[in-house]
């Protein structure tokens, strides 16, 4: 990335101007929250997408940049199976098995599109999460290579398809740590041409930053209503409606 140097109070800083690694329908994402929108995209990166890498098929997810598969249907029902769990083990941590569900279809559709397994990463912010996951791709052959990580641990990669799974699906509108915005921006970061985020906007968007969030998703991509078990869901929606923030 191209920086620029600037003087405040006799210190020299530097900032972000130009980045090479995302579409730029990601980076107005990360240049609005992280960088008061001084971040630009190089040309040579900017438009990029899936369907750009050899051998990838055309398909609408392989040219969409921006994804949410939302599993709060468009008259205000959960998918069923996508309700929070309490990790049994006492860990304090979560899972949501019909998110699980609903990420195993998105791999698959992206490995079919002719993604390679190897440039796609599955990201929780929830340890049980990410077990729960891997339990279920690792006895998967088609899915040898795709990394499946905390977001944490992930910080300093990217490939290019990443999917987040948010968990938290409850009454209260409780997201815990899914509020950090620094961990939330750079977990969408690691993403080069495709990010899709799988979650309850009706829990989501109890927290405002989060809410940006899914309404930039919803402005610069596309919005599907996923449920476990039939990723044909209910249709793919361009512009739905999403909750009121509070």
């Amino acid at each position: 990335m191209e920086r620029a140097a600037t003087l405040h109070d006799g210190i020299i800083t530097t900032q972000l101007m130009t980045q090479y690694r995302m579409n730029d329908s990601i980076a107005q994402w990360a240049s609005k929250e992280m960088y008061g929108g001084l971040l630009k995209s190089s040309s040579s990166v900017s438009s990029h997408l899936l369907i750009d890498s050899p051998f990838v098929k055309p398909t609408w997810i392989t040219q969409c940049p921006l994804l949410l598969l939302d599993t709060r249907m468009p008259y205000g029902s959960l998918s069923v199976g996508c309700e929070e769990h309490l990790d049994p083990a006492g860990t304090g941590s979560f899972y949501n098995e019909g998110e699980a569900d609903i990420v195993e279809q998105h791999v698959f559709s992206l490995l079919y599109a002719g993604v390679r397994a190897t440039a796609i990463a599955v990201q929780s912010p929830y340890v049980a999460q990410v077990q729960l996951l891997r339990e279920r791709l690792d006895v998967l052959p088609e899915a040898a290579g795709v990394e499946v990580a905390t977001i944490d641990s992930f910080q300093g990669r990217e490939a290019d398809a990443v999917i987040i799974s948010m968990v938290r699906s409850n009454t209260l509108g409780a997201v815990g740590f899914l509020g950090d915005s620094r961990r939330m921006n750079v977990a969408i970061s690691r993403a080069r041409k495709h990010i899709a985020v799988v979650c309850d906007s009706s829990t989501i968007c109890h927290n405002t930053f989060l809410a940006r969030l899914l309404r930039h998703i919803r402005y610069f991509g596309r919005v599907k209503h996923a449920e476990p078990g039939s990723f044909g869901g209910s249709g793919l929606c361009m512009d739905p409606m999403l909750p009121t923030i509070s």
